[in-house]
């Protein structure tokens, strides 16, 4: 299947329905897909991306299709993580933040348990958070100029 068929697969669904949500996923799920075809990858490339589309088996029509097509973009997007190194807008930003989040907040606790400082907790939260934005940022940076970002908004 065609990356151009999919796009205009999902253009048809978020002209039909009218919950924002919806239309919000379809367009983001498109943006992707747009984002693929100005790449200007090699033949190669596009039929192997058109090959997993044809597997994902996008058009089944069920009741809860939007729950089945957000399943089947997350595999989409893993599968163009795993073979290209493709990943989406912010990737590293979200990531890192988690993480980093975690971490201060390890922090935090075993300080507290340690030294019996109070409400600490925050405060390694907060300084992980900036921490993951800072480190994100910088590798989502290097992935943009690698050419490996998918834009999704």
């Amino acid at each position: 299947m065609k990356i151009k068929d999919i796009i205009n697969f999902l253009e048809d669904l978020m002209n039909t329905t009218d919950k924002k949500s919806e239309k919000a996923f379809y367009k983001k799920f498109s943006l992707i897909l747009f984002s693929l075809e100005k790449k200007g990858l090699d033949k190669e490339k596009v039929i192997l991306i058109e090959n997993k589309l044809e597997k994902l088996d996008l058009k089944v029509i069920n009741e809860k299709r939007v729950k089945y097509l957000k399943w089947k973009l997350t595999q989409f997007t893993q599968f163009l993580e795993e073979e290209f190194s493709f990943i989406e807008s912010w990737h590293y930003v979200s990531l890192g933040i988690v993480f980093w989040m975690m971490i201060g907040l390890a922090i935090a606790t075993f300080s507290w348990f340690e030294f019996g400082m109070g409400s600490e907790t925050t405060g390694g939260l907060i300084s992980g958070m900036l921490v993951g934005i800072v480190v994100g940022s910088f590798m989502d940076a290097k992935a943009e100029k690698d050419n490996r970002v998918l834009k999704n908004k």
